[in-house]
């Protein structure tokens, strides 16, 4: 028996994959879920339409099935009326196949979801390949369990009907006896009834099937471990792709970093090339932490934000540099930048008392101790790399 697959799928699908099924039409489908849905339906419609059905019928076989002597010698007659006859019935049943074809989609939605695939309608020459198709449909293990799902029907569905017809067999004997049209109407009624039961045992094996589609599909959609290195390295593996993720990384950090400036205490400037915005909070314990920092155009923002939220802004170049090129954002500033940066804090907050009337006006040194290690140019180069030949 073939297999459907030599290699070992074990992995699952990536978004990747499931697009690319889709476009191909490759998506969980039951056939005996539309079945039982489409019969269903059918039934239900015919029951409630059922006096909108037969009473049309009735009528155009009236007009049919009567005999005027006259008219026999008009050859034109039965083709009117043969043809006014199928239009009547085409009419009452037109209502009742729509109502079937609006069921049959929305059996199709419910499993699998709504897609349509023009990929899947285009001819493919394999398919016409007979041994090709003997051998996937019959000698595969997808042809084995439609076999063992067939014959499951044939049982099912036989021995359901084979019940019904024997428990009731004594009820259609005694039709016979009754009048004509009595007999019809309980006819129908049986007929109706078991044709319910019928349906109901479709549901039973759509139940079985439903799942077992929707897990077959997903069994084809698995890759390999080396399908998912390789299309790792056909997309994200690009450089373009690699670039662009790089940049939306660098948006959506820069968004949340520009979102925390209104939170700083104080914002520390180059004055032109470079902003840093600190926070302090003695409550939350550990050293003062940089929440924003940006070079040029960026610095520019930070600067705009704290104005706009009225933060106070300290032009200190060297402790703005130093601080810009050795810390993180959402990181602690290092050790040795502590006493320059608890100068300019305890300003800050001198300041704030100040404004409330407080204590007096304080005075802010501009002579801040960075040791030589920190102490950077605009372009990043510290000054022990400068001053080396």
């Amino acid at each position: 028996m073939a297999d459907d697959s030599s290699e070992d799928r074990t992995e699952d699908p990536t978004s990747k994959k499931q697009e690319e099924a889709k476009e191909k039409g490759q998506v969980a489908r039951s056939r005996e879920f539309s079945s039982a849905i489409v019969l269903l339906m059918t039934a239900t419609f015919a029951t409630s339409l059922g006096s909108m059905l037969v009473t049309p019928i009735l009528d155009v076989a009236k007009v049919n099935f009567g005999f005027e002597p006259m008219a026999a010698f008009e050859p034109h007659v039965m083709v009117d009326s043969l043809v006014a006859g199928i239009l009547e019935v085409a009419k009452v049943f037109l209502l009742l196949l729509v109502g079937v074809f609006l069921a049959a989609i929305a059996s199709a939605i419910l499993v699998g979801g709504w897609n349509f695939s023009l990929q899947a309608l285009q001819p493919k020459l394999s398919k016409m390949d007979p041994i090709k198709g003997l051998t996937e449909r019959v000698f595969s293990k997808n042809g084995l369990v439609e076999l063992v799902k067939a014959v499951i029907k044939f049982i099912l569905i036989g021995s359901v009907g084979v019940f019904w017809i024997y428990t009731h067999l004594g009820e259609y004997m005694d039709l016979a006896n009754l009048p004509v049209m009595e007999a019809i109407v309980r006819s129908l009624g049986h007929l109706l009834v078991g044709y319910f039961l019928l349906v109901a045992t479709t549901f039973v094996i759509a139940a079985i099937d439903v799942p077992y589609q929707i897990y077959q599909n997903s069994q084809k959609l698995k890759m390999t471990k080396q399908e998912v290195k390789d299309e790792y390295k056909n997309t994200e593996g690009k450089p373009e792709v690699k670039g662009r993720i790089r940049q939306l990384q660098r948006e959506l950090s820069q968004r949340k970093m520009m979102g925390n400036v209104p939170e700083a205490d104080v914002i520390i400037t180059n004055p032109t090339h470079f902003s840093v915005a600190l926070r302090y909070k003695p409550d939350e314990g550990g050293a003062p932490k940089l929440i924003a920092k940006g070079a040029d155009i960026l610095a520019l923002k930070i600067r705009e934000i704290g104005t706009h939220h009225k933060i106070m802004q300290i032009e200190s170049p060297l402790l703005c540099r130093a601080v810009y090129y050795t810390t993180d954002v959402d990181k602690e500033i290092p050790r040795g930048l502590y006493k320059a940066v608890a100068q300019i804090l305890a300003f800050v907050f001198q300041m704030q008392e100040y404004k409330k009337g407080r204590q007096d006006k304080p005075y802010l040194s501009q002579k801040f101790e960075i040791p030589d290690e920190y102490q950077f140019d605009s372009k990043g180069r510290k000054k022990d790399d400068e001053e080396k030949p």
